[in-house]
C-alpha cells in the first residue's frame, strides 16, 4: 500500500532509554521522519533515540509541555502529525490498523483520535482507556495549549477541523511504577497552579485541578474546583461528561452520598447514556439500599453500544465491574443462583478479580459451602496483598458457625499482620458483639474509627452498645461526632434524639405521659410498628427468606418511611435489637414502647387483642391504630367483639373496600374510624421492565404457568384442571412457588398437611415445584411466566400475589371472590365460583387455555398493551 500524505513522528522524552526502542520501532517503517525533543534526559536517551533513526533537539524545560511539544512540531517536515510518548507503543494488529489509516489520508482538514490504553497498576484491575487526537495536519495555526494535560483540540476546532474517531488503541506502561506516578503527580499540581494563576476562570484548569485533588484523596479540596468548571464551561465542552462523575465521586468519598447521586442525575440529563455516570449511580443506590434501581442502571450500563466521544474509561466499568456489581446487586435480591453465575463468569474472564472471589465466597459462607469457601480464599493468597481478605473470609467461617474463639484468634493474627486494616477490626467487632463481650467490642470500635471515622456502623454500634450500658451522655457525644463524619446516615441522628430524650427524663426536663409531643419539624414523624405474629423478622428478611405478605408489607413500609426521613421503630419477635436502613428493629415488649416513646402514631398490625394494654403505655393524645390485613373471620382479630379492645383503638386501616365493609358489618365499628389504604408490590417487583422492552418477548416459550400463594388457597384444584391444560398447549409448565415457610410453620408439620399435595406437584407431568422464595428471586422467576393460576378459595382481603403477578407481565386468571376483583381492577380474568366443583374448573381451564392460545398469535399488539 503507497501513502500518498507524508507522517511524522514528534515527541517529547526525558530519561526514556529503556522504553524508547519499543515505542521506535512499533512506528519508525510507518513515518517519513521522526523528531524527539529532549528536555533534559540524564540517561542515554538521546544516543538510543539516534540510533533508531530519529532527529534529536534539546530544548531547556520551561515548565511547560505544551511548548516542548510545539518545538517538535516545529521540525516536522510531514503533511501529518503524528505524536506519542516514549512509554506507548502499537501492537502489531494496531500497526496494521494504524498502516491502512495512513494510506488513505487525504490532504483535508481533519484530525483522528486514537484510544490509549494503560495498563492497571495491579494484577486483577482493569485498563483505563482514554480517547486523544493523535494525528493531526501539520499547518501553523495547528498548536498545542496548557503547561500540564496539553491540548491540541481546542487549535482543531477553531481552525475548522474535523474531528473523527478510529478503532486504533495504542499501548501506555506509565503508570505501573507507583513511586513514578507520585512524582508526576505532584509535578502536575505545581504546573496547574501556575496555569491557575495565569487564567484563574479557564474551566479546562479547573477541571484539572479538581480531578488531581479527587484521585489524591483530597475531596474536600476537589469539590470547589469542579463546581466552577462545571460552571464556566459550555455545555458541548468535552470535559462536561467527566465533570459529572468527578463530582459525584468527590461527593461520595466525603461521605455526601444525597448530592453524589444528585450530580449522577444532573449528569445523566446532560448525557443519560455516560458508562460513567449509570456506572455511579447503581453504586449509590446500591449502597442506599434500593438494589432494584441500581441493577436497572447496570442492565442499562451493559447494553450501551459504542458512542463517539472523548472520555478516560475505567475498561471495567463497561466489563468486569458492572458485572461484579450486577452479582452483588442480584445476591443483594436474594437470587444466589443468579449471582454466583455471573461472578463465575467474571472470573473465567479475569481470574484474579478479588471483588469476585469475594463475593463468591459470601454466596459460599451465607449457604454453609464449606469446602467451597476454602477454595475461594485459597485464590486470595495469589497475591500478598490479600492474605489479610483471605483470613478474614476464614473467620467469617467459623463466625458463621458460632466458633467465637477461631474467629477471633484468626482476626487479631490478622490485625497484627496489618495494624492499619479496618476489615479485620470490623470483623473482630461483629465476634465479640455476638458472644456479648462488650467491654472488649468497645475499644475495638473506637480503634475502628479511629483509622476510618466514616465508618458509619461502627458509629451505630458503639452507640448502641453505649446505651445498652445507660451511658446516654455518651451516646448523644458519639452520635453527633458520627455525624460530622457521615452526614447522611439518618439513624445516629435517631439514636441521638433516642438518648436526649431519656437523659431529659431522667433529669425530669420532660414529662412522660398524657402528653403529645412532636417533633421541632412537623414533617418528620416517630412512627412504631408492633406486628404480633409469633417467629422473628426485620426488615431485611424479605429479601433473604420467605416471608407473609402481611408482614413484608409492614417491611417494606418501614423502610419507604425511613427512606422519606422519619424515624420508624418496628417492633417484632426478633431476640436482639439492630439497625437496619434508618429503621429500629427492637424486641416487642412494654420496655421497648416505654423506651421510645413518646411516638406520633402507633400501628398494630394483624392482631387485635393488644389495644388496651398497648393504650396504658401511650400518652392518651397518641393515636393507636389498628392496621389488618386479615379477614374478619380469622382467629386474631375477633378480640374487636370486644367494645373496650375496639375503643382503644383511634383507627383502623383495611386494604380493601370489600375488607372494611366485611370488618364494619361484622364487628359494628364506627365508619368514620375506618380508612383504606390499599396494598402494593414489593420494590423487587418495580421496574421488571423498561418503558422500550416488549413485555412478551421476556415470556418463555412453551409459556410457564405460575402458583405464587400458600397450599390451602386452591393448589389441590390447579393440579385437578392442570393436566387438561396442557394437553390443550403442549410443552408447557406450571411452577409452584408455595409452602408455608413463609409463616415459620414447622417442616414435619407443614409435611403432615400438605406433603401429599407437594408429592403430587412433583408426579404430575409439567409440574415444576419449587417451594417459597424471597421475593427478589419470585420476582425474577414471575419476569418470565406468562399466566398466575390461581383458583382461590379463600377470601382474599387484597392479594398482593395478584398485584405482584401484574407487575411481572403475568395475566392473571383467579377466582370472583371477596377483594380480588377490586385488586386486579379489570386485568384479570375472573371466574365466578361455583358450588358445583367440576363446573368451576372446567370453566377456570376454558378459561386459562384461551389466554395462553391468544398469547401465542401471531399479532399480540393488543395483548401487549394491555401488559
Amino acid at each position: 500500500m503507497t501513502m500518498h500524505q507524508r507522517i511524522s513522528l514528534c515527541m517529547i522524552a526525558k530519561n526514556e532509554e529503556a522504553n524508547l526502542p519499543t515505542c521506535l520501532t512499533s512506528v519508525k517503517d510507518l513515518v517519513h521522519d521522526m523528531t524527539i525533543v529532549d528536555t533534559g534526559s540524564t540517561d542515554r536517551t538521546k544516543d538510543v533515540a539516534s540510533q533508531l533513526g530519529a532527529r534529536v533537539i534539546d530544548f531547556a524545560w520551561v515548565d511547560s509541555f505544551a511548548a516542548a511539544r510545539n518545538e517538535s512540531i516545529r521540525w516536522a517536515t510531514g503533511d501529518w502529525i503524528l505524536w506519542l510518548d516514549g512509554d506507548e507503543h502499537f501492537d502489531a494488529d494496531n500497526r496494521d490498523k494504524l498502516r491502512i489509516l495512513f494510506t488513505k489520508l487525504k490532504p483535508e482538514l481533519a484530525a483522528y483520535v486514537i484510544k490509549q490504553r494503560s495498563a492497571p497498576e495491579h494484577a486483577g484491575n482493569s485498563a483505563t482507556l482514554v480517547d486523544q487526537v493523535r494525528l493531526f495536519r501539520n499547518r501553523p495555526e495547528i498548536r498545542w495549549r496548557y503547561r500540564v494535560h496539553e491540548q491540541i483540540l481546542p487549535a482543531l476546532r477553531e481552525a475548522g477541523h474535523a474531528i473523527r474517531f478510529t478503532e486504533i488503541c495504542l499501548e501506555h506502561t506509565g503508570y505501573q511504577d507507583a513511586a513514578l506516578l507520585v512524582r508526576k503527580t505532584e509535578r502536575n499540581l505545581r504546573l496547574l497552579h501556575l496555569q491557575e494563576a495565569e487564567d484563574p476562570d479557564d474551566p479546562f484548569i479547573l477541571f484539572n485541578l479538581g480531578w488531581v485533588y479527587q484521585d489524591t484523596g483530597q475531596a474536600a479540596k476537589a469539590i470547589p474546583y469542579l463546581r466552577r468548571s462545571l460552571a464556566l464551561s459550555q455545555p458541548g465542552d468535552s470535559i462536561v461528561r467527566k465533570l459529572y462523575t468527578l463530582l459525584a465521586q468527590a461527593f461520595r468519598t466525603s461521605g455526601q452520598a444525597r448530592e453524589a447521586l444528585a450530580a449522577c442525575r444532573a449528569g445523566r440529563a446532560h448525557c443519560p447514556d455516560d458508562p460513567e455516570l449509570l456506572f455511579q449511580e447503581a453504586q449509590l443506590l446500591r449502597e442506599q439500599g434500593q438494589p432494584a434501581s441500581a441493577e436497572a442502571c447496570l442492565r442499562q450500563l451493559l447494553t450501551l453500544r459504542p458512542s463517539n466521544h472523548f472520555a478516560s474509561l475505567d475498561a471495567g466499568v463497561q466489563g468486569v465491574k458492572a458485572r461484579n456489581l450486577l452479582a452483588w446487586v442480584s445476591w443483594e435480591q436474594g437470587r444466589a443462583a443468579e449471582a454466583e453465575a455471573a461472578w463465575r463468569t467474571v472470573l473465567a474472564e479475569q481470574p484474579r478479580f478479588l471483588p469476585a472471589w469475594q463475593g463468591l465466597a459470601d454466596v459460599f459462607l451465607a449457604q454453609a459451602r464449606w469446602p467451597e469457601l476454602e477454595q475461594a480464599t485459597s485464590h486470595l493468597h495469589v497475591d500478598g496483598r490479600l492474605l489479610a481478605d483471605a483470613t478474614v473470609l476464614r473467620a467469617r467461617a467459623h463466625l458463621a458457625r458460632k466458633e467465637f474463639d477461631a474467629a477471633q484468634t484468626l482476626l487479631e493474627e490478622a490485625i497484627r499482620q496489618d495494624p492499619r486494616a479496618v476489615g479485620p477490626r470490623v470483623f473482630l467487632s461483629h465476634v465479640l458483639l455476638q458472644r456479648q463481650d462488650l467491654p472488649a467490642a468497645e475499644p475495638v470500635l473506637r480503634a475502628i474509627l479511629d483509622l476510618d471515622p466514616r465508618q458509619a456502623e461502627a458509629w451505630r454500634n458503639l452507640a448502641v452498645l453505649l446505651q445498652a450500658q445507660r451511658r446516654l451522655a455518651e451516646v448523644v457525644a458519639i452520635c453527633q461526632a458520627g455525624q460530622g463524619h457521615c452526614p447522611d446516615e439518618p439513624q445516629l441522628a435517631q439514636l441521638q434524639q433516642m438518648a436526649q430524650r431519656q437523659l431529659d427524663e431522667t433529669a425530669g426536663n420532660k414529662p412522660t405521659a398524657d402528653i403529645d409531643i412532636r417533633p421541632l419539624d412537623s414533617n418528620r414523624l416517630r412512627l412504631a410498628f408492633a406486628a404480633f405474629s409469633p417467629f422473628p423478622f426485620t426488615i431485611d428478611t424479605p429479601y433473604s427468606q420467605p416471608l407473609g405478605g402481611s408482614e413484608s408489607a409492614l417491611c417494606y413500609l418501614a423502610e419507604a418511611l425511613a427512606q422519606q426521613g422519619h424515624e420508624v421503630f418496628l417492633l417484632t419477635a426478633t431476640r436482639a435489637p439492630v439497625h437496619l436502613r434508618g429503621v429500629h428493629c427492637w424486641p416487642r415488649s412494654a420496655a421497648s414502647i416505654r423506651q421510645f416513646g413518646p411516638f406520633d402514631a402507633f400501628i398494630v398490625q394483624n392482631f387485635a387483642g393488644k389495644g388496651r394494654e398497648i393504650r396504658t403505655l401511650l400518652p392518651r393524645s397518641t393515636p393507636l391504630v389498628f392496621w389488618s390485613q386479615h379477614a374478619q373471620d380469622q382467629p386474631g382479630v375477633q378480640a374487636l367483639h370486644d367494645a373496650g379492645e375496639r375503643r382503644a383503638y383511634d383507627a383502623f386501616v383495611f386494604v380493601s373496600d370489600w375488607q372494611r365493609r366485611q370488618y364494619g358489618q361484622h364487628f359494628r365499628l364506627d365508619p368514620k374510624r375506618m380508612v383504606v389504604l390499599q396494598n402494593a408490590i414489593s420494590p423487587a417487583f418495580a421496574a421488571l421492565f423498561a418503558d422500550n422492552l416488549a413485555i412478551l418477548d421476556q415470556k418463555r416459550n412453551p409459556p410457564v404457568l405460575a402458583y405464587t400463594s400458600t397450599p390451602y388457597r386452591g393448589l389441590d384444584r390447579l393440579l385437578e384442571a392442570f393436566p387438561r391444560i396442557r394437553r390443550a398447549v403442549p410443552g408447557m409448565i406450571l411452577k409452584v412457588f408455595s409452602s408455608m415457610r413463609v409463616y415459620h410453620v414447622p417442616e414435619s408439620e407443614e409435611q403432615a398437611r400438605f406433603g401429599s399435595l407437594y408429592q403430587q406437584c412433583r408426579e404430575t407431568e409439567g409440574v415444576e415445584y419449587v417451594g417459597s422464595l424471597p421475593q427478589p428471586e419470585l420476582a425474577r422467576q414471575l419476569r418470565a411466566a406468562s399466566v398466575l393460576a390461581y383458583p382461590n378459595t379463600f377470601a382474599e382481603t387484597s392479594c398482593i400475589a395478584v398485584l405482584e403477578a401484574m407487575a411481572s407481565g403475568c395475566c392473571v386468571v383467579t377466582s370472583e371472590l371477596a377483594a380480588l376483583p377490586e385488586t386486579s381492577v379489570g386485568f384479570a380474568r375472573l371466574i365466578p365460583v361455583d358450588t358445583d366443583r367440576n363446573a368451576y374448573l372446567k370453566r377456570f381451564g376454558d378459561v386459562v387455555i384461551e389466554v395462553l392460545q391468544q398469547l401465542a398469535q401471531p399479532n399480540r399488539t393488543e395483548a401487549e398493551e394491555e401488559l
